[in-house]
């Protein structure tokens, strides 16, 4: 496969229908790994990719690959892949000839064709699936075909639309282990928006974080993970915060930060709701002292009927940030 382009994003500024969806959006994509942008629905996420794949042109700022300014590139020459999250295979055609189609765009033929549909085919786990209809596919398969038309060509960077959010969760979760190692193998620069947290943690290696058209915080998934930049980033990895913790201010509360370590008779913390997801039931506590509810996951078998009971609680201050540090 190719090897990846370090991809850098510039000042970005899109607007659509007159109104802006991207203001000002720098960021780095390192050369060969895998950077997840995360943020929720109608950030600009995904105009960010089309920007970058050529479908887009901004209004202004610049798109650098391996510092080659390409902002003015066509998009079937600028070597930037995109796998929509539609997938849109062409459902007349069968797999290998929906991965061959952007070969033939480079003007590839024949046996080269061939063999560079077979190559991507191993490389996503579908060896002899290229005279398959894509009518058959399951719809893991269907990702996978998606991903492979996209590979073929050897892009520099490859572009991913939410890959994952039309699975349902036992097949999302099993493919984002596949994703992982695939991408380790390839080499290609990966580019991939998500407003899945745990997603974007498990596959990135480089982690960005969009809310409102702009770059929140970039960096480490663990560092923004551990010491989340601002409210917003911190809801958006999975968070909980405080406006007012104990008179001392907003406070991000990292998993285990409360413990619940038992029920009791009187204490003071109150279960007001218990929900039960499985493995884990989610508690919601009403703290003295502590303005706000706040949650927390506990594993006793008995959790689920704590609800308007007393419990007793530790709090672990090494999982508390408090932002503005």
């Amino acid at each position: 496969m190719t090897d990846g382009a370090r991809l850098d994003v510039e000042g970005l500024d899109v607007q659509l229908g007159g109104a802006s969806v991207l203001a000002g959006v720098s960021l780095t994509a390192p050369a060969g790994r895998t950077t997840a942008v995360l943020g929720p629905s109608g950030g600009g996420k995904s105009t960010l990719l089309r920007a970058v794949a050529g479908l887009i042109r901004p209004s202004t700022g610049r798109v650098l690959l391996d510092g080659v300014d390409v902002t003015s590139v066509p998009a079937h020459r600028r070597g930037v892949g995109l796998a929509f999250q539609d997938l849109a295979l062409f459902p007349h055609r069968d797999v290998g000839a929906n991965i061959g189609f952007g070969l033939r765009m480079q003007g590839v033929t024949g046996e080269e064709i061939a063999r560079r549909t077979a190559e991507v085919l191993d490389l996503v786990g579908l060896p002899g699936f290229a005279r398959r209809g894509v009518d058959t596919l399951s719809g893991g398969e269907a990702q996978r075909v998606a991903l492979a038309r996209a590979l073929a060509p050897g892009p520099g960077v490859l572009c991913l639309d939410e890959p994952l959010a039309a699975l349902d969760r036992v097949l999302h979760d099993r493919l984002v282990g596949e994703l992982h190692a695939l991408f380790a193998t390839v080499g290609t620069t990966v580019v991939l928006v998500t407003h899945d947290q745990r997603e974007a943690l498990a596959l990135a290696d480089h982690l960005v974080v969009l809310g409102s058209g702009h770059v929140l915080q970039a960096g480490a998934p663990q560092q923004v993970w551990d010491q989340p930049a601002t409210e917003e980033v911190a809801r958006f990895v999975g968070h909980e915060v405080v406006d007012d913790w104990r008179g001392g201010g907003r406070v991000v509360l990292r998993p285990g930060a409360i413990r619940v370590t038992g029920v009791a008779d009187t204490s003071g913390v109150r279960v007001v709701d218990a929900v039960f997801a499985g493995g884990h039931t989610t508690l919601t506590l009403d703290v003295p002292d502590i303005e706000g509810l706040v949650t927390t996951e506990v594993t006793d078998p008995t959790a689920p009927q704590w609800r308007g009971r007393d419990v007793t609680v530790e709090i672990d201050e090494s999982r508390l940030w408090h932002l503005g540090r």
